[in-house]
């Protein structure tokens, strides 16, 4: 195989689950094979040598200019994180979907980091270009846990439209002030950069602030390193996913291997990751998710039976990043011999 070439894109030491997945394959990659590190400028602006390009998703309209001048040799790779197709709601002008729609059939090859995309690129034509790679976990193996009250629930995402949080937070804040019958009493921690949209960031700590139940019961505590995001997934008994498009969902499996009960919006991957009914509840949108978190808030049975079944049911174990890097190398490799020679 060809040189490998890992092109970055900005902001790629920021805390966010494509950066985190790079980082750990990267990282794997280089203890197994021929791998360097390029800077996105650098792969826009200068002439590139022949080798293997593995592209971000974010750096497609990078890409554009540099495929269409692409040299013999030169082949590159897709690692679809996320796409202007599965943006909720975006315009069929918006730009970036023409982006896409122009350079995507150009990659020689595609490396799906979810079940989703690994459907929807085959749907599109390049099922046998694509390899499907899920980010690998390690979670410690801890006894398993019963139901304790009171709920506490965690939610890990950044505050972005496409999460889906202030939805959710207008729903919650209804469906507190219609249960008169019910004495709840919860904790809802939701964790997760504040600055890559501020006016969405801001509009939702001025929900939780404006909101005597809300105020009460939610707490919006920013970003969190990985380490400090795991004490709190470990002292949870519940998570929530209001996004309404998950490529893969990387908070949403670390959730399922500490063993906690999935309430989700349906979008993307989200749904493969819970056994809808048994580990957790499959909602329609972010204002339903917050009906059925207060539905279940009222019903300890049910939160004992999902928390229950989620530790029987938890994955311990998957391949190690190693394993995942040495089984692209070897994908990329017979992809040089057989599809690109």
């Amino acid at each position: 195989m060809s040189t490998l070439v890992f092109v970055m894109p900005d902001g790629s030491e920021e805390i966010s689950g494509g950066n985190l997945y790079n980082a750990k394959l990267c990282e794997a990659l280089e203890s197994c094979t021929e791998v360097r590190r390029m800077r996105i400028g650098a792969f826009a602006r200068h002439p590139l040598a022949p080798g293997t390009y593995l592209v971000d998703t974010l750096n497609l309209d990078s890409a554009v200019d540099v495929i269409a001048r692409r040299q013999p040799g030169q082949r590159f790779v897709l690692l679809v994180h996320h796409l202007p197709s599965f943006e909720p709601g975006l315009l069929e002008s918006d730009p970036a979907l023409a982006i896409e729609r122009k350079v995507l059939g150009e990659f020689d090859g595609y490396i799906a980091t979810g079940e989703f995309t690994r459907a929807w690129l085959a749907s599109q034509g390049f099922g046998e270009r694509t390899m499907l790679l899920e980010p690998p976990i390690a979670v410690a193996k801890t006894a398993p846990r019963t139901f304790v009250a009171p709920v506490r629930a965690v939610m890990v995402c950044n505050l972005i439209s496409r999460k889906g949080v202030l939805e959710f937070l207008d729903g919650l804040a209804v469906a507190l002030e219609e249960d008169t019958e019910t004495f709840l009493e919860f904790f809802l921690e939701i964790v997760g950069r504040d600055d890559l949209d501020a006016s969405y960031a801001a509009a939702c700590a001025n929900r939780v602030a404006a909101d005597v139940g809300l105020r009460r019961h939610v707490r919006l505590l920013g970003a969190l390193s990985p380490a400090e995001v795991a004490c709190h997934y470990q002292r949870a008994n519940l998570f929530l996913s209001a996004s309404r498009m998950e490529t893969f969902g990387i908070a949403l499996q670390e959730a399922r291997h500490h063993g906690l009960p999935i309430l989700a919006v349906r979008g993307g991957n989200a749904e493969h990751h819970v056994v809808a009914g048994r580990t957790g509840i499959v909602c329609e949108s972010p204002e339903a998710l917050a009906d059925a978190l207060v539905s279940l808030l009222g019903d300890s049975a049910r939160q004992a039976s999902l928390l229950g079944a989620a530790q029987e049911l938890r994955p311990v174990e998957t391949e190690t990043w190693g394993a995942a890097a040495e089984r692209l190398r070897t994908v990329l490799a017979e992809w040089s011999r057989t599809r690109w020679s």
